[in-house]
């Protein structure tokens, strides 16, 4: 219900607004803003003690300005000689050396406070465990560095140093994939493959009978003509 009232509400706030917002400019002298009551109070007072208050506001005061007119200050000052921009103007230093560009952005203190250690220090001996890590151990890490321990097995558990592998591509890989480059891009038709048959049992069989039987009469020749020599 509350929500259909507001709704009806801003409809009849926004209707032919238009009109009268160009109605309002369109006066000459637009109304005054409402003043509080403790202002009214006052003006109220004023006009009662000084009944031509307006009057008096809107006239000039010839006196008063007579006065401004014979005020006038002396300066028993010496005037200080301000320096052209010219005179202000300092000489470019004339030192052309290359900035020194340093390991890690930013020139590394030579000491250090206790319980703190630099970039550089910090990556030492992160690689130092992550490479030998029986020999680096978090203890010896906090006692060379004064470090705390669960500072330093917080940092070595959360950081890591970058490590490269690089894959070995194979020789014949490379050869396989140029022939492959080759047949895509190949529009030569291509022949076809030998044709393949399975090995059959019974033809295998025979054929061994086959050469049986050739190698039994061949024997069988041999022995005949052995015994017609003798």
């Amino acid at each position: 219900m509350g929500k259909v009232l507001s709704v009806a509400s801003r409809k009849a706030r926004r209707f032919n607004v238009e009109s009268r917002a160009h109605r309002l400019l369109d006066k000459e002298k637009p109304d005054p803003a409402p003043k509080f009551k403790s202002n009214i109070l006052d003006y109220n007072k004023v006009l009662e003690e000084q009944p031509n208050f307006a009057e008096l506001q809107s006239k000039k005061n010839i006196e008063l300005d007579d006065r401004l007119k014979r005020v006038y200050v002396t300066s028993t000052d010496t005037v200080v000689d301000v320096p052209s921009d010219k005179q202000t103007q300092k000489p470019l230093p004339l030192n052309k050396k290359q900035v020194v560009d340093y390991e890690y952005g930013y020139l590394e203190p030579e000491k250090v406070a206790p319980g703190r250690v630099t970039l550089r220090q910090a990556m030492t001996f992160i690689s130092n465990h992550s490479s030998e890590p029986e020999t680096w151990t978090t203890q010896r890490i906090s006692d060379e560095y004064k470090l705390k321990p669960n500072i330093v097995d917080s940092v070595l558990k959360h950081f890591y140093t970058f490590e490269l592998y690089v894959p070995e591509i194979k020789k014949k890989e490379k050869v396989l994939l140029r022939q492959r480059v080759v047949e895509l891009f190949d529009d030569k038709p291509k022949p076809l493959p030998p044709p393949t048959y399975e090995p059959d049992a019974e033809l295998e069989r025979l054929i061994k009978e086959h050469e049986n039987s050739e190698k039994k009469k061949a024997k069988a020749k041999d022995t005949k003509s052995t015994k017609q020599i003798k």
